[in-house]
């Protein structure tokens, strides 16, 4: 009968343990949908906000820099009325690959909005962030799109970038911010081009004079 009892209680026991596993699975996965934009398989802004506080989290520990990167393609919304909006879900996902396959492990790329995404380069001085800013800019205007029905080309696709590094009393609205307006300064200079916070200060610190 004891036995009998064990036998029972480790057959409860298991099946507790598989129902807890499935609910623990189940709960991390409704947490990354959460996170997660669903045409680009990036984080999405709620997901990029996280990486943003995680990232000010650790350079307040640790005091290692790090810098962000605002980006977002140039004349989407003409391209968006010419094409549709099914050949515009497919170029903004094919920016998200190509924005992904051109930083490190550790960085994170995310879809801020829109055709906008940010990107939070942990480890990185606004220097070198221009770089890899410059190099996804290369990377992205040198692809080749064709429509499949036709095979006929489409026009290059370009982005315009903004950059900017932590600073200290930081939030996360101010370092999206100074990023933001390096971004329109780079659209208000041509597009398909990089422009840094220190570029805007230059520009303002001229204006002034």
């Amino acid at each position: 009968s004891m036995s009998s009892v064990s036998q029972d209680l480790q057959v409860q026991l298991e099946e507790t343990t598989k129902r807890v596993r499935t609910l623990e699975q189940r709960l991390e996965a409704a947490e990354w949908n959460a996170v997660r934009d669903d045409l680009t398989g990036l984080k999405n802004r709620r997901g990029a906000e996280d990486a943003l506080l995680d990232a000010i989290t650790e350079y307040e520990e640790s005091g290692e820099s790090f810098s962000v990167i605002l980006c977002d393609i140039d004349h989407f919304k003409k391209f968006n009325d010419t094409y549709g909006h099914l050949i515009g879900d497919a170029v903004l996902r094919v920016t998200a690959v190509a924005l992904t396959d051109g930083i490190k492990g550790q960085d994170t790329a995310c879809r801020w909005g829109g055709e906008e995404f940010l990107l939070v380069l942990p480890n990185t001085s606004c220097t070198n962030a221009r770089h890899v800013a410059d190099g996804l800019r290369r990377r992205i205007s040198i692809r080749k799109l064709k429509l499949a029905e036709t095979d006929s080309p489409l026009p290059p696709i370009t982005m315009s970038f903004g950059v900017a590094e932590i600073r200290k009393d930081d939030t996360t609205e101010s370092l999206v911010e100074r990023a933001d307006k390096a971004l329109y300064m780079a659209k208000d200079t041509g597009r398909n081009r990089v422009c840094a916070e220190s570029d805007v200060e230059l520009e303002a610190s001229r204006a002034a004079s």
